[in-house]
């Protein structure tokens, strides 16, 4: 995973492959973490009218990266990442996962190939999405490919604060 999902921190990554982060400023109140979802991007099928690329997938939300596959050694049209699993933290049901389907270039800057979205008010009613196959759009009406994956969703279980009869304090409980 190439950057973090953490919210109090700007990821400030360069072409090296190293990350540096800036700290948010402190008078921005961190956002309250509801779950993390485990991403697993299968594969893609770029379309053939495209040189023979070296695909990778930048998973953002809200518009940060916060996580990126690994960069095929090989050119090729229908890239695999079987291995791979992402993580991402959520902090609210109602904003969409995007996947950013780029091309890798030594030496120039990378090409985006399309954008495929996920919304994640679905995973509300069901946690575990196998098999979802989006288009990856470069405009609103062109399609460059599909994208495959798996998304788990795994919601926070909130604690409560319940009082020990045998002591003064309280004691954290988790239901």
């Amino acid at each position: 995973m190439k950057c973090c999902g953490s919210r109090l921190f700007k990821c400030l990554g360069g072409n090296s492959g190293s990350n540096v982060y800036e700290p948010l400023p402190s008078n921005v109140a961190p956002p309250t973490v509801i779950g993390m979802a485990r991403v697993v991007i299968q594969s893609a099928t770029v379309n053939k009218r495209f040189r023979i690329p070296r695909p990778y997938v930048d998973i953002q939300l809200q518009g940060s990266t916060i996580a990126r596959t690994n960069i095929p050694e090989e050119k090729t049209h229908s890239p695999n990442w079987f291995s791979e699993s992402l993580f991402v933290l959520i902090y609210s049901l109602q904003e969409n996962l995007e996947f950013v389907v780029s091309n890798y270039h030594r030496g120039m800057r990378h090409g985006v190939i399309g954008r495929a979205t996920f919304p994640l008010f679905v995973l509300a009613g069901d946690s575990i999405r196998t098999g979802e196959e989006r288009p990856i759009l470069k405009n609103t009406n062109e399609v460059n490919g599909t994208l495959l994956f798996d998304v788990f969703y795994y919601p926070i279980i909130h604690s409560h604060m319940i009082k020990d009869p045998r002591s003064t304090s309280r004691t954290p409980s988790f239901f």
